[in-house]
């Protein structure tokens, strides 16, 4: 049932997705795979601190029945922090994921991208930035276009233009044509010398 409902708040059929998460909370009440997908169909909802409960529910719950997943617990609540204007607790939260699995290039991926791209000053920090991107790049096996996109982020953010525009154009060649994310607009900034900033709380979810 949980792919199903992921398939419907993928397809924004949110009173069917609601419905199937009640019927899945009385049915399995302590599985672990509940308050997450409870928490993504929240997010796309917009309903945040709903979200926020159920990442908290599931952290609890982790910690008590697989404390080597609750890197995904943590991850997922630093997002909901993020779509709450609250980069300061996300990092946070990011470095909780980290620390729990210093080898997952996602984990490294999502913090180096926050120290990179964040709006908010007291929050980056370019050096780490660029250590967490290349560790996820090289983790990931050097060919993954989103790693290689924070990584050019990241070198944007040290200061590094000429290496951060090299590091977009090779994003560029492995993303999708139809799905570059915004990579096009990015290499523009590089070339200007300019970083990128992202502000999740003024933009809308992956899902819509």
């Amino acid at each position: 049932m949980i792919n199903q409902i992921r398939r419907e708040v993928g397809e924004k059929k949110y009173n069917d997705a609601e419905r199937d998460l009640f019927a899945l909370r009385k049915s399995a009440p302590h599985h672990v795979g509940v308050p997450l997908i409870s928490a993504a169909a929240h997010v796309a909802m917009h309903r945040y601190d709903a979200a926020l409960a159920d990442c908290n529910v599931a952290i609890s719950l982790l910690q008590e029945n697989a404390p080597n997943a609750v890197g995904d617990a943590y991850e997922a609540r630093a997002e909901v922090y993020l779509r709450m204007g609250n980069p300061g607790a996300s990092r946070a939260d990011f470095e909780r994921a980290l620390s729990s699995n210093k080898k997952n290039p996602e984990y490294n991926n999502a913090l180096a991208w926050l120290l990179a791209t964040s709006t908010d000053a007291a929050v980056r920090n370019g050096p780490l930035a660029v250590r967490y991107a290349t560790t996820a790049n090289t983790l990931s096996g050097t060919h993954d276009a989103e790693m290689i996109d924070t990584l050019a982020a990241a070198e944007a953010e040290a200061g590094d233009f000429d290496l951060a525009a090299k590091y977009e154009r090779q994003a560029l060649t492995l993303f999708k044509a139809k799905e570059t994310h915004g990579a096009e607009k990015r290499l523009s900034l590089f070339e200007k010398h300019q970083p990128f900033r992202f502000d999740p709380a003024h933009s809308p979810p992956a899902s819509e």
